[in-house]
């Protein structure tokens, strides 16, 4: 079976390289799933979540702070502006982000 090769990258470097059988991130314009084979396409991510399907027991999440994702030839390459694995993220600094985005809102 074809499989994705995914990569996500931040003007940090490389967050994420593997391959999968399904990818789903947040567009403008709602939920994006790409399967292999999918035509190409270049759309702008929302801050949310990005699934990473390898097979059917196995899925990464990466949070991905907006930036744009290409698919082209079962290449699916996101530049973000942020991204970071669930281990990578300090609960502390996103809850004080949080608190101070909270405070300019108001």
């Amino acid at each position: 079976m074809t499989k994705l090769h995914v990569q996500i990258v931040t003007p940090q470097g490389m967050v994420c390289e593997s391959d999968a059988d399904f990818v789903v991130g947040r567009s403008a314009d709602g939920d994006i799933g790409i399967l292999p084979n999918h035509l190409p396409i270049i759309v702008p991510l929302e801050i949310d979540k990005f699934r990473v399907k390898r097979d059917d027991k196995n899925e990464d999440v990466i949070a991905v702070n907006g930036g744009v994702m290409e698919v082209r030839d079962n290449q699916v390459s996101i530049l973000a502006n942020s991204a970071e694995l669930p281990s990578e993220i300090d609960i502390e600094r996103a809850e004080r982000a949080k608190s101070r985005a909270e405070g300019h809102l108001q």
